[in-house]
């Protein structure tokens, strides 16, 4: 246990000299793809030094170990198949990582706790899955076993801890310092709270414009006595489109890829009734690339069972349609993150490497507003729900800022979440436990990076022959590079 914590502390030291050794460098003698680099290294060891060192989250975020476990489990069962020799060199090493990750362990809020208590349910979850659907081999059945009740004794002792300090105060920061850091731009929290509320309106009246004909094709003219009614039109017309696109489960997955992703991005999807992960259906996860080998297809292991019992949704929730699982080939696949990072990688460039979060999610979600304006296959239904996608990352930055500054209080996050951002009950629970349970700041990237995006795409796009892809192309020159360097491949 001693010696996680001296590890620490030497990785916080060489993070400290690497900076000073940066800072030795002559910024202004490097030429236009150095200073991207420089500028993209700098920012990551700020980042690095500041979660570490300041935020410490070390002694009150425990979840971050358990999803580090968690993932690296995930991977090691769905994707290194040929041999358990890897898995079960990890699985051996579980017990110290949870030890370890108890050290230096001071405080427990009930949000940190209810988030590791989700991530053991689901490591617990995958191990028996993974147990029941391999071959017969006791010594990795008793292994399992044991790393199951290493996971069951680690939350008791998380219980202890929380119970044990629940009077005192987790670290906070609701500074432009910290928003800064966490959100990888150098944008402030008055500039982005103030972009976000100028931009819900200005979505709203798009929803609106995009609505209205949908709406008047079943119902008749509406008469407006304020706001409300606007929203309540918006809110019918997406109802109705993710009614009426609902699927029960994941297969048709395969048909958007085929009709909307490029040929040259290879996949291979596999449906499992244990043994899936959620890489491809969530957007703050990222599906496996390779760097080294850009056609090497990309493996999707995807549920096999009905969506109401993947999410345990009751009888009247909507999740899932055709229209949205659309959009995720786009934001995932094509032209998003698989087109990213393998059509365009050289495993050299450093800002694919070590990318802008930013960055990459606003150009993801960018890629829904490409496939929209390229391909014929999309329609307007398309553009509604595209909206509804960059509504609730705005909405999800608004809150983001008032629920860290004391402005709103949790319940009145989800009541907002679905009056003004269109969302369901189970989208709204979501996105609070996302900006509840995560740094202030990194519910606001979505929205930084597209806003970012949009403005180089009111400057540059007739420069691109106003074509969407070649524009995203350039942008891309430069790799993954922060939100200041992406005009450069314009100038």
């Amino acid at each position: 246990r001693s010696g996680d914590f001296k590890a620490n502390e030497r990785y916080i030291l060489d993070l400290k000299r690497f900076y000073f050794e940066l800072t030795q460098i002559d910024y202004k003698k490097l030429n236009k793809e150095n200073k991207i680099d420089y500028d993209r290294i700098k920012k990551t060891i700020l980042k690095e030094i500041y979660v570490n060192d300041s935020l410490k989250e070390a002694e009150w975020r425990p979840s971050v170990k358990l999803l580090e476990v968690y993932n690296g489990l995930q991977y090691l069962i769905h994707y290194e198949s040929n041999s358990n020799s890897d898995l079960i060199k990890r699985l051996k090493l579980v017990d110290k990582a949870l030890n370890q990750s108890l050290v230096n362990l001071s405080h427990l809020s009930d949000d940190e706790y209810d988030k590791c208590s989700d991530i053991i349910k689901k490591t617990i979850s995958l191990l028996s899955n993974f147990l029941s659907a391999s071959s017969k081999d006791d010594d990795v059945g008793i292994l399992v076993d044991s790393v199951k009740k290493s996971f069951i004794n680690y939350q008791s002792d998380l219980l202890s801890i929380k119970e044990q300090f629940k009077n005192k105060m987790t670290f906070t920061s609701n500074d432009d310092k910290h928003f800064k850091v966490i959100t990888e731009s150098d944008k402030s929290i008055k500039q982005v709270y103030v972009s976000a509320k100028e931009m819900l309106k200005s979505q709203h009246l798009q929803l609106f414009d995009n609505s209205l004909d949908l709406f008047l094709q079943n119902n008749d003219e509406p008469v407006w006595l304020d706001y409300e009614d606007t929203l309540t039109i918006i809110r019918k017309v997406i109802e109705n489109i993710e009614k009426d696109y609902k699927v029960n489960d994941f297969r048709y997955i395969e048909e958007s890829i085929d009709r909307y992703a490029s040929a040259s991005i290879l996949t291979r999807i596999s449906f499992y009734s244990n043994l899936y992960d959620m890489m491809f259906l969530e957007e703050d996860l990222d599906i496996l690339t390779s760097l080294s080998s850009p056609n090497k297809r990309i493996q999707l292991n995807l549920p096999k069972d009905k969506i109401s019992s993947v999410y345990k949704l009751n009888g009247n929730a909507r999740n899932l349609n055709k229209i949205q699982l659309d959009l995720l080939t786009a934001y995932k696949i094509y032209p998003g993150y698989a087109y990213i990072f393998k059509n365009k990688i050289n495993s050299s460039n450093l800002t694919y490497l070590i990318p802008n979060y930013t960055t990459l999610r606003g150009l993801q979600r960018y890629s829904e507003r490409i496939l929209i304006k390229t391909n014929r296959l999309a329609g307007i239904k398309h553009q509604i729900i595209h909206d509804k996608n960059l509504t609730r990352d705005i909405c999800a930055s608004i809150i983001d800022i008032e629920y860290n500054n004391g402005q709103i209080s949790r319940n009145d996050m989800k009541k907002y979440f679905m009056e003004m951002c269109f969302l369901d009950e189970f989208e709204a629970d979501k996105l609070t436990d996302k900006i509840v349970s995560n740094y202030f700041g990194y519910a606001s990237i979505n929205f930084i990076g597209y806003y970012r995006i949009l403005e180089l795409e009111k400057l540059y796009l007739d420069k691109a022959d106003s074509e969407y892809i070649k524009f995203y192309n350039k942008i891309l020159e430069n790799g993954i590079a922060d939100l200041e360097n992406l005009s450069i491949p314009f100038e």
